[in-house]
Formats: structure tokens, sequence, C-alpha cells
């Protein structure tokens, strides 16, 4: 008997969100820029980039940008948090063997660990990455902000994994500049509520709010 494809029911949020996304992949296919600097905080990206050609090559910028993040971007930082784990020693302190770091993403100890931010250097030929982030302290109960050395993504840094954490790493660039051009939650028509909201205010004053009210024409 043939198997059955999966029926995937899309909602229209759905599809609105390939379509962003789609849509922003097509500019950072082209970009003429690179992610150098990112952190994320309460669901928001900022950033910082540098020009890679034209008449501003060289230069940087910073972005503290307002908008919410897809979900697909605190899920690429998240996998750095396996990484930060055994940078800071979680692993070999508990006398864990790691045969494939990959598969320790969701170990306990990793849970300890929060990236929320990361930095890269170095060249084409050796690039760098530096960690920002938190762990678990369960004596003390509360979490401390722990800010890792430049670690160099080659064989010869003595991390082990630098193969993985170089490729967690574009992802995270990626997906950052996917935010930059445009896939994040989109944004309520703020002067569309404000107007709303005016409405409201006024027919209070004019006592019309609480006919509209009874009769069940304001939600």
């Amino acid at each position: 008997m043939a198997k059955r494809t999966p029926v995937v029911n899309l909602t229209k949020e759905d599809i609105e969100r390939m379509e962003r996304r789609t849509k922003a992949m097509e500019v950072v296919h082209d970009k003429d820029y690179e992610i150098f600097k990112a952190d994320l905080k309460d669901g928001k990206c900022n950033y910082k980039y540098y020009v890679l050609n034209g008449t501003e090559k060289g230069n940087t910028h910073g972005v503290d940008s307002e908008h919410v993040a897809e979900e697909a971007l605190p899920q690429a930082f998240k996998k750095l948090n396996v990484h930060f784990a055994a940078i800071c020693g979680a692993f070999n302190f508990s006398k864990i063997e790691i045969d494939d770091i990959d598969k320790f993403h969701e170990h306990d100890l990793t849970a300890l660990y929060e990236v929320t931010g990361f930095e890269m250097g170095g060249t084409i030929d050796t690039p760098k990455i530096k960690l920002v982030g938190s762990a678990y302290m369960d004596v003390a109960r509360t979490r401390i902000e722990i800010k890792t050395k430049n670690i160099t993504l080659d064989a010869l840094a003595g991390y082990k994994w630098y193969n993985e954490l170089l490729q967690a790493s574009k992802d995270c660039q990626l997906e950052v500049a996917l935010y930059k051009e445009g896939y994040y939650v989109p944004v309520e028509d703020e002067d569309a509520e404000d107007e709303r909201q005016g409405d409201l205010f006024n027919q209070a004053e004019n006592g019309e709010l609480v006919d509209d009210l009874a009769a069940g024409k304001v939600e």
C-alpha cells in the first residue's frame, strides 16, 4: 500500500510568514553586508554589520530594533547553548563524555546555559566567535552573566566541536540578516488602534459609549 502524503493545514498567518521569509531571503541572497554582532533580548534583536562593497565598503552600522523576531531567530541562538555549556566546562566538570555535540542540545546541563549574543571576528580563513550569555547557579538560584574569550574556529584552536559551532554561528548570522530584511513579527497598525481608542474616548465623553456597550457594539 502506498504511503499517504501527510496533509499540512496552513493558516493565513503561516502563509504570510512564509512569504515574508521568502522575500527576505531573496534580498539576503544578494546582500552586500555581513552581520558580525547581535544581541537578543525580550524577543528583539540589536545587531551590527559591516558593508562589503560600494562607497561605504568597510563601514559598520548598528541597529537597535523594536521589532519582535520570528521564532526561527531565537531557535538559531538556542543552537549555541550547547557550545556555550561545553566551552564553560559544564560537561567536563560533570565528567560527561561527548561523542556527538548535536546529541546534547536538550541535555539538562545545556538547559542551564543561555546565549543572548555573539560577536564574530578573525578572518575568512580563521574566523573567531565570542559568546555572551548566562548560566543558572543552583545554589544562588540566579543567573550569572558570562562572556567567553574569542574562540578560533579551526582545528588548531583546541575546541573539538569548532565545525558545529561555526555552522551554528552562520545560521545565526543568516537569521539576523533575514530579520534585518523584514522577517519579523508584523507590527499592528498603531495609527488605526489609536484612532479607535480616540473614538471610544469621544463616545465616552458624549455619553454614547454606555449605550453602545449595552447594545454589544463595542468589543
